[in-house]
């Protein structure tokens, strides 16, 4: 509720008794004082816009935002580099959060391109291991955040390496644009509720691994294929086959596949079916047998060879 949040009237005077102390003991120990805290009022701009920028968390998500509380601490003590960290480290907390709540192999499959690095990936607790660039781009390729979600985002998080804490450097940033970049985080992750479509590809990786799938169930399962975009299908299709390609896959899983990947097949774009070929290439190239082999026969479900290069075939 908005109107039990708001900014004390003596704020303004409490934050500039804190500077003057912070200020002094620098000075009497003969450390710099200059460019080393932002000006009151750009402090005071910040703080009287938080209510606004917050309204969407509920309240169990405000209970559990630490780098929020710690992000307002540092607006209120003229640290806007440390804020801005603060506010990527909540974002960064938030999607690794939704990632292991969904299939942390499809995502994996789709965020890291690197196979060396793919292999090395299996739990949650490997996220640490993957690039923030990663992270984001792999929860837009799987619906988590929007495209447009992680146009912004990727801009923050250039912000981020290059004005914030993280790196030294003498960029300066506004008030605005401090609560504007936590408003974007709020809303593109840190609130935003899952589409139904996101939900739906959730539940058939889910079931895939879990269920045997009859033909007649693949059939039905099929119809909802018909909503999903063209990027939906293809990141769909390319999840499908880095689990068809995994040793470690069960053959129920396999022969699911093989049932729902011809009703998935005509939704997928032509590069994608190119991109497949590929990747059977790298298998070969890498002489990764088990691998180059389900490659192969993922290919074979939908008699799509042709789409491996012509040397290979």
């Amino acid at each position: 509720n908005n109107s039990q949040i708001s900014l004390p009237s003596d704020s303004s005077l409490e934050i500039r008794r804190f500077e003057q102390s912070m200020m002094a003991f620098l000075e009497h120990n003969g450390l710099p004082t200059g460019s080393v805290l932002v000006p009151v009022p750009q402090r005071i701009a910040v703080l009287r816009n938080i209510p606004d920028a917050i309204m969407h968390l509920n309240e169990e998500q405000r209970s559990q935002s630490l780098y929020i509380s710690k992000f307002i601490a540092a607006v209120a003590s003229g640290l806007f580099d440390a804020a801005l960290n603060y506010v990527w480290d909540e974002t960064i907390n938030e999607l690794r959060r939704r990632v292991a709540q969904y299939d942390l192999s499809y995502f994996y499959d789709n965020a890291v391109k690197n196979p060396e690095k793919r292999k090395k990936l299996e739990d949650e607790s490997d996220l640490e291991k993957i690039d923030d660039s990663e992270l984001i781009h792999g929860a837009k390729e799987i619906g988590l955040i929007s495209e447009l979600g992680f146009k912004h985002l990727d801009f923050i998080r250039y912000m981020r390496n290059w004005a914030s804490a993280a790196h030294p450097n003498q960029n300066e940033i506004t008030g605005l644009q401090l609560i504007s970049w936590l408003e974007t985080c709020i809303n593109e992750v840190i609130s935003l509720p899952l589409s139904n479509i996101t939900i739906e590809i959730k539940k058939l990786l889910a079931n895939i691994k879990t269920n045997s799938i009859t033909q007649e169930e693949a059939k039905q399962i099929s119809t909802f294929f018909v909503d999903l975009t063209q990027d939906q299908a293809n990141t769909l299709a390319q999840g499908l086959f880095g689990i068809y390609t995994r040793k470690d896959t069960t053959v129920q899983t396999r022969e699911n596949i093989h049932r729902l990947l011809p009703e998935l097949w005509n939704f997928v774009d032509e590069q994608t079916k190119y991109l497949f070929g590929v990747r059977y290439g790298k298998f070969v190239a890498n002489n990764d047998q088990d691998e180059q082999s389900l490659a192969r026969g993922f290919l074979q479900i939908v008699n799509g060879e042709s789409y491996i290069p012509d040397s290979l075939r």
